[in-house]
């Protein structure tokens, strides 16, 4: 892993540039880790691709940190408009990386964007 890439998931606080979701540092925690804190259930079909899709990118274009998903979409878009786009697909819960997650607060069912699970538990 790069130093430029641990040095941007430090500076953006691991969050991906475009959708905002939480990301995975391979060279910071192992997979097991990284699944238990971003709530993926381990052994789910799909449990893997959904790993892979949290994994921290360097963009080319800008320079920033990206999820792996938010980069391998952007094709020819501009950076606004890749970011609108994104912030779309994650408003209509089409975004696997920034998902919401149940809680039960106060013995009630309700969600919270994933980034936000390991603050209330």
């Amino acid at each position: 892993m790069s130093k430029k890439l641990e040095q941007l998931w430090q500076e953006q606080g691991g969050r991906c540039l475009y959708c905002d979701g939480p990301t995975y540092l391979p060279s910071s925690e192992n997979k097991d880790q990284a699944r238990h804190r971003l709530a993926i259930e381990p052994g789910c079909v799909g449990s893997a691709k959904l790993l892979n899709h949290h994994t921290a990118t360097v963009e080319r274009a800008s320079g920033k940190m990206a999820c792996k998903f938010c980069n391998c979409q952007r094709g020819s878009r501009t950076f606004e408009k890749h970011r609108k786009f994104m912030q779309r697909r994650v408003a209509t819960e089409e975004h696997p990386v920034n998902r919401l997650v149940e809680t039960y607060d106060e013995g009630r069912l309700s969600w919270r964007p994933l980034g936000f699970a390991e603050q209330s538990a």
